[in-house]
């Protein structure tokens, strides 16, 4: 992401600010020189406390000092809406940005970076936007406390030691199509509910990509998670998410895992190369796990740890190292059924209690291609599993013999290798006429021979 701070042009009009002050009215104002340290008696450089404020940077920088005595802030917003910040470099301060009930802003083409506690802070602040900044080397990156209805979009937010971007107690937040690597953690979430999390590249960040904390009714899309130091998405006490169309992948502990978090949504993501499980569930029941390629994962695909009522349906789930899916710690009454499991190893029961392993014969397109949904499709990289080599004599594309895992857990409708029609011969139309032609040549010389009989005769 390519940030430019705009050159040292003065707007007509506009307020010049020199030195670090306060202010007041509304209006224009524009630095025309580098500032430094805070005000005198104060904790900060500039103060706005008027609406309707535009604070033009014009590429100048707000500095602080090295040696701290105190809490500072570089630019300090209270009780004043529809206020904008651009254009300006802050740095070495406690708080870059620090914001508290304010409303309606902007904060927009920013440099934020080498501030102690966070770049950019916002405490019962709504409606604001955060938007093509560049954060870096903070303690933290953005923090919202008690802040709904903001956005945070398009910022690059890198190498800050704590988190990329903390929501504690905010509400509707969408946070867009940033660039958040190489900080602590990558997204945090703590108590925070109906936000939402999309197009986000999280990368290369110490402990989890994205972690969830006592938060509900949030939604996580279409971001790419990879290589960070811990879990790719982490929920904990985390209950009604949606985690869609992600890619989790190269993440040094599990993709995806649940503890403790009930009616989860897993769908559509691929999660893959993981050190640890694709997705694991430990304690968190009605989850559905669903269109997901799970495959390649230093352990299992999937792992259930005293989780329950869990609904697990058309995922592909393959070429995990220890097997395709672990149930155990008494994980009951599971709904798993139309996946395919294509690993050494598909399935692995330890102190599990009743599964089930299809649902009823339907007349309707499985997983693999057959005409009726029933269990799952027990492959094996080798071609030797139990549905690569089960006889299908009607060929329904179920296996004529159920498939038992225990005394417990059968899949009694097993998938069997679909049935592949015999090729199709499609001819261009020159060997169409040809062919033809040999017909008619082969019929003629039928009626020749036909005709030298009649006359020996």
């Amino acid at each position: 992401m390519f940030f430019l701070i705009s050159p040292h042009l003065q707007p007509v009009s506009a307020v010049e600010i020199q030195e670090c002050q306060d202010i007041r009215s509304s209006g224009m104002y524009v630095l025309t020189a580098d500032v430094y340290g805070v005000q005198y008696g104060k904790d900060y450089c500039i103060g706005i406390f008027a609406d309707n404020v535009i604070l033009d940077g014009n590429g100048y920088s707000v500095e602080g000092a090295e040696i701290r005595f105190r809490t500072t802030q570089g630019v300090r917003i209270v009780e004043a809406n529809n206020v904008t910040i651009k254009n300006l470099r802050i740095s070495k301060y406690d708080y870059g940005i620090y914001m508290r009930e304010s409303n309606y802003t902007t904060i927009i083409n920013n440099i934020v970076e080498l501030n102690v506690i966070t770049g950019i802070y916002l405490r019962d602040s709504h409606h604001n936007e955060i938007s093509s900044n560049n954060i870096v080397f903070n303690g933290g990156g953005i923090y919202l406390e008690n802040s709904h209805n903001n956005a945070i979009t398009d910022n690059t937010i890198s190498s800050n030691s704590q988190h990329g971007i903390e929501l504690v107690f905010s509400i509707k937040t969408m946070i867009l199509n940033n660039t958040v690597s190489s900080n602590g953690y990558g997204i945090l979430l703590d108590a925070s509910n109906n936000n939402t999390v999309i197009g986000n590249d999280i990368e290369s960040n110490t402990a989890e990509g994205v972690y969830l904390d006592s938060s509900r009714y949030n939604e996580i899309l279409v971001n790419t998670i990879s290589s960070n130091g811990e879990t790719g998405i982490y929920l904990v006490y985390s209950d009604y998410n949606t985690i869609l169309n992600n890619t989790v992948s190269l993440n040094g502990q599990h993709g995806i895992e649940l503890v403790f978090s009930i009616k989860t949504m897993i769908l559509n993501n691929t999660v893959s190369s993981n050190t640890f499980d694709g997705v694991y569930l430990a304690y968190s029941d009605y989850g559905i796990i669903s269109g997901n390629t799970i495959s390649s994962n230093g352990d299992d695909g999937i792992e259930l740890e005293a989780s329950n009522k869990t609904i697990i349906v058309n995922n592909t789930v393959s070429l995990n190292t220890f097997s395709g899916i672990y149930v155990h710690s008494s994980s009951k009454y599971n709904m798993i059924f139309n996946n395919v499991f294509n690993n050494s190893i598909n399935v692995v029961l330890d102190d599990a209690g009743r599964n089930y392993w299809n649902t009823t014969r339907i007349a309707e397109r499985d997983i693999v291609g057959g005409n009726y949904l029933g269990g799952n499709y027990w492959g094996s990289p080798y071609a030797t599993g139990f549905s690569d080599t089960c006889g299908d004599r009607d060929r329904d594309g179920i296996c004529d013999s159920p498939f038992q895992i225990d005394e417990n857990n059968t899949d009694w409708l097993p998938l069997s290798r679909p049935v592949q029609p015999p090729p199709s011969i499609t001819l261009d139309p020159g060997s169409t006429m040809i062919l033809a032609m040999i017909t008619v040549l082969a019929i003629i010389g039928v009626i020749a021979s036909a005709s030298r009989l009649k006359k020996k005769v």
